[in-house]
Parts: structure tokens; sequence; C-alpha cells
């Protein structure tokens, strides 16, 4: 006999569903921050043009090209494995806040930039928000 509050098998669902759209909406940030990391690295003046902002600094466009491309690997186990790797789901929304702040501050052609971070913070903290809040009604 099941016990009364017990949702079986439609709990686990539920709760599977909502790791699917954190990990989903996870790799898709991630793709696009691979992408911008990508530029910076490999043609640094190509978004410095794009933004509008000063020319020169290949140093440190290269380094943050770097740096999002080690960010972006830190955060794959959080899209690989988001139910197991909770601290590390919480550093990828963590990191889009801070993330975003960095670039407001820079101003500029940044501003575009820390607009769309903050986006995917709001969206992955939601999506999150919405497993955690999944994971709670399956249990008793």
């Amino acid at each position: 006999m099941t016990p009364v509050g017990d949702l079986g098998d439609f709990g686990a669902h539920r709760r599977g569903e909502s790791y699917d759209l954190f990990r989903s909406r996870l790799r898709i940030a991630m793709g696009l921050d691979a992408l911008v990391g990508l530029t910076l690295l490999v043609a640094p003046g190509l978004l410095s043009d794009a933004l509008g902002s000063a020319p020169g600094g290949e140093v440190w466009q290269r380094l943050a090209g770097l740096a999002l491309l080690l960010l972006v690997l830190a955060q794959a186990p959080a899209a690989l494995f988001p139910a197991a790797a909770r601290f590390l789901a919480l550093h990828a929304i963590l990191t889009r806040l801070c993330l975003a702040v960095f670039l407001a501050l820079c101003a500029g052609g940044f501003l575009w930039l820390a607009a769309a971070e903050a986006l995917l913070f709001v969206v992955l903290l939601r999506a999150r928000m919405a497993g955690l809040r999944a994971d709670l009604d399956t249990r008793p």
C-alpha cells in the first residue's frame, strides 16, 4: 500500500523535468559565454570594435576570454549533473550576477553584455528555484 502523500513515479518525473529545464538553460548560458570567450581569446579587437570601446588593451581582453572559458569548464559538472552538483549550480547562478555587476561597472558598450548576463542570472535562478520546489514537493 502506498503511504499518503507519496507521489511515486510522478514526483521523480517532475523533479527530472525541472533539472532538465535548469540543465538546458545553463547549457545555453555556457554556450554564449564560450562564444564570447573564444572571440576575446582569438580576435580581441573584434569584440571591442563591436562594443565601441577604446582600441588597445589586447592582453586584458585575451585574459578575459580565457577567464570566461575557464568559467565554462568549471560549470560543466553543474550542466551535466545538476542534482549531484548543487554547489556548482549555485556557483553558476551567482557567477552570472557577479559578471553582470562587473560589466555594468565597465560601462560603455559593456552594458549590453551586463544586461545579457543579468537576464541569464534571472533565467537560471528561476529554473533552479523551480527544481528545488519540485524536489521539495516530492518529499513527504
